[in-house]
């Protein structure tokens, strides 16, 4: 869903901004590349997680890797064998989905060990 906003002081400008409605709690363990899904306080297998990248070459996004959360509800969504493009990511951005419980997008740093 779409969401339309006009800031009162200036409402000939319109800010659209994507909501989700999701019902999922996500934890990023930055130092290891590591994200875990949670609903209702329980870790959430089974969740689609689709990552996205910008590396130094090119300010394009680019498709990084994708795969479901295993039974802890944890992905690794930066390992890869690739070192190469490994060591040249800038950016990571990542989709969630769940069939029940929604969607969620972040972008986020990459860890600090693979971007020095």
């Amino acid at each position: 869903m779409l969401v339309v906003v006009s800031p009162e002081d200036f409402p000939e400008l319109e800010v659209v901004k994507p909501h989700f409605c999701d019902t999922m709690d996500v934890s990023f363990g930055l130092d290891e590349g590591l994200v875990q899904v949670f609903a209702s306080h329980r870790p959430l297998a089974r969740t689609y997680v689709k990552v996205f990248v910008q590396t130094k070459a090119s300010k394009k996004p680019t498709f990084y890797k994708d795969g479901y959360t295993d039974i802890c509800g944890r992905f690794d969504y930066m390992a890869i064998n690739d070192t190469a493009l490994l060591l040249d990511v800038t950016k990571v951005a990542l989709l969630l989905l769940h069939p029940q419980h929604g969607a969620v997008i972040r972008q986020i740093s990459p860890p600090v060990t693979i971007s020095t």
